[in-house]
């Protein structure tokens, strides 16, 4: 499977090669990149950069190393989180010393390559995050043993984000109910917002999440319009799960609740949830005195 078939797969992505000594040195023109290594290439380091603050970069018939080079859009300390699948191939991931990157205050800085491990990937592994104040360098090595056959695909999803302290600090501070000023911010700009009852919860420790299933009544916004589908032709309700950390100890409560949070990772992350009366008298109280930051639905 070469590069120009594996292309066409692909209709928002374009990238840009530039080959010379045995390297290649690309960016990814789009949030989401595809990359395959050419038979009969030479297997040297493939240098990457992004310019979303979230996307994928999946990479066929991995050989040799990736460079990927991650540089968040804001000012400020930001953590880059990460996500990979590997498939018929290991991967290392380590993170390169920062002063490889094109960062100002690098070119003060001695000289180095360090290399320093972050985890060892064989199949799916859970999200891991790296806190850092300048450009983040990942270099990811395949290692394809003899009893691997078949393509090997390695698909690497990144998210990067600013830091929140208090819930480094304190991680309960992720479980805390959301303050009326945060509310009216989430129904206002989350990525999904619904008003449904929950079905169940299901916690998997392995992955230190718990997941909560949702008879979802009323869709207020999604940004996906697959995270919450009719499960039937003839569901009268639609149904999804969202994901809430497993350390918040979720349980499965009756009424019906108005939900917002984000997309992370391809999943509905809850950011604020409550019971949709008391919803209501909040943002009744925010019409009136000038509060609301757009429009009720």
């Amino acid at each position: 499977m070469d590069f120009f078939y594996l292309g066409k797969l692909m209709n928002l992505v374009t990238v840009f090669t530039a080959v010379f000594q045995g390297f290649a040195h690309e960016i990814c023109e789009s949030c989401d990149c595809l990359l395959s290594d050419l038979p009969n290439s030479e297997h040297g380091v493939r240098s990457v950069k992004t310019i979303c603050d979230e996307g994928k970069i999946e990479w066929y018939s991995p050989y040799g190393a990736l460079s990927i080079e991650l540089k968040y859009s804001r000012s400020g300390s930001y953590r880059a989180c990460f996500m990979v699948e590997s498939v018929n191939t290991e991967l290392q991931v380590s993170e390169e010393s920062w002063n490889n990157s094109e960062f100002p205050l690098s070119r003060r800085l001695p000289p180095a390559a360090s290399l320093k491990p972050l985890v060892s990937i064989n199949g799916n592994h859970k999200e891991f995050c790296v806190a850092s104040l300048t450009p983040v360098i990942l270099y990811l090595e395949p290692v394809r043993t003899q009893e691997m056959s078949g393509l090997s695909h390695v698909k690497f999803q990144y998210l990067l984000e600013s830091r929140n302290f208090k819930a480094e600090l304190d991680p309960i501070e992720e479980c805390r109910p959301c303050s009326k000023a945060e509310l009216i911010m989430a129904y206002c700009s989350s990525d999904f917002v619904i008003e449904g009852r929950m079905a169940n919860v299901t916690h998997k420790e392995e992955e230190s999440k718990s997941y909560v299933g949702v008879h979802v009544s009323r869709v207020i916004r999604q940004r996906d319009s697959t995270l919450f589908y009719r499960p039937h032709r003839d569901s009268k309700e639609l149904y999804g799960h969202m994901v809430i950390p497993r350390h918040c100890g979720a349980k499965k409560s009756k009424g019906t609740f108005l939900f917002a949070g984000k997309v992370r990772f391809g999943e509905p992350t809850k950011s604020c949830s409550l019971y949709l009366d008391d919803w209501e008298r909040i943002a009744a109280n925010a019409v009136k005195d000038g509060d609301m930051l757009c429009t009720l639905k």
